[in-house]
């Protein structure tokens, strides 16, 4: 890891930062501070037993491992007949729960064509070998919940309700969801 110096606006003092000390408020020249550098860097190749590419590529790895911690893991679906379904139902459920201004007929719009969609798939499966007839009324019936939800977010005017119906919406889109990863 390199260290990096910042030149301070008052006395021209320069804080070197390092991934384990930090000066504050020290009088150096910037030779210096480019040898203080150096001296960290091969100390730490010494303890460390490796190069610079080892260290870019611990870099890299604790960047992809950062990247990996800010993803909200959602239940992953299995590979079957309700796949569009869970698709579908998933960027609703993304899209209510990110925030947003408005008076919620955009988010009813929304999903009125998401229930739409869903009821569309609901048809299709209906033919199909291999899936529950109760499967398939369960999610149609939470739709039918979620259509109720839809209209009371769009009737609402306070933003407390409006906030409570949302998340009445977002319980609802959920149930869907395990129902049709059960498909």
């Amino acid at each position: 890891m390199r260290a990096t110096a910042a030149l301070c606006g008052i006395g021209g003092s320069i804080v070197i930062m390092g991934p384990s000390k930090v000066h504050k408020n020290s009088q150096f020249s910037a030779a210096f501070v480019e040898e203080e550098e150096e001296e960290e860097e091969e100390e730490e190749e010494e303890e460390a037993g490796s190069t610079e590419a080892d260290d870019e590529e611990g870099e890299d790895l604790w960047l992809e491992k950062d990247a990996k911690d800010r993803r909200v893991d959602l239940p992953k679906p299995k590979q079957g007949k309700g796949q569009v379904i869970c698709d579908v139902l998933t960027v609703f459920l993304g899209l209510l729960e990110r925030p947003f201004g408005g008076d919620g007929r955009m988010i009813a719009a929304a999903g009125s064509t998401v229930t739409e969609r869903v009821k569309e798939e609901v048809e299709k499966l209906r033919g199909a070998d291999g899936v529950e007839e109760q499967f398939l009324f369960e999610i149609l019936r939470v739709v039918r919940l979620i259509e109720m939800d839809l209209q009371l977010v769009s009737a609402s005017r306070k933003d407390q309700t409006f906030m409570e119906r949302l998340m009445q919406t977002a319980v609802h889109t959920r149930q869907a969801l395990d129902i049709a990863i059960s498909l």
